[in-house]
């Protein structure tokens, strides 16, 4: 009996912080394969409430840097209409039409070169301009107001938006497959975004 006792002191207890760690890993890769498969059904739609939610985070940041709370889910409900119905359509659509026109060039590094080049010089200083603006006259701005502010602090915006978005769109354009990357550019438009909010702000 004091064998058997000594027996089961000495045997060691389930290591239940394991199984919860690989039954959540599990849980998110469900998650994960299920948000894949709606990508595929339904990429659209997915892609907008997929960016309203991270221009909700950019909005929260940007508040933490300002340390400004009030008014913050007048300020989460403008970006969240931004992300959804302009910055996710807008590069679902984009991303689509960079894709099929590069479609014949070779899998090369200065085809993503170029391609990054393209993207740069032409949708981001237009994508810039047009969420500053936008942004000002969700705020309750006049519009010719708003587009001759946004005119004013675009300069400013693409040095911060050069200083990271041709490296990021060299990873994203090359390693991330294309119904990632408009997921991919607005996780990282989480801080360059919550940049131009302050921007717009401060003005």
């Amino acid at each position: 009996g004091e064998g058997d006792a000594g027996a089961v002191a000495r045997r060691p207890a389930p290591k239940g912080g394991s199984c919860n760690i690989v039954a959540q890993a599990r849980r998110l890769a469900k998650m994960w394969d299920e948000y894949l498969e709606l990508l595929e059904q339904q990429p659209l739609q997915t892609k907008s409430i997929t960016a309203g939610l991270l221009g909700i985070v950019a909005e929260i940041v940007s508040r933490m840097v300002t340390e400004e709370w009030s008014d913050v889910h007048v300020g989460c409900l403008r970006n969240f209409l931004l992300g959804s119905l302009f910055r996710a359509p807008m590069l679902h659509f984009w991303t689509g039409y960079l894709s099929r026109a590069y479609a014949t060039y070779p899998k090369t590094w200065a085809t993503t070169l170029r391609k990054v080049a393209f993207h740069e010089l032409t949708y981001d200083p237009w994508f810039a301009f047009m969420y500053m603006a936008l942004l000002r006259v969700l705020s309750g701005s006049r519009v010719k107001e708003a587009f001759a502010l946004a005119r004013r602090e675009l300069p400013a915006a693409m040095r911060t938006q050069w200083s990271v978005w041709p490296m990021v769109q060299c990873l994203n354009f090359g390693f991330v497959p294309d119904k990632l990357q408009v997921g991919f550019v607005n996780l990282v438009s989480i801080f360059t975004n919550a940049f131009l909010t302050l921007l717009s702000r401060n003005a």
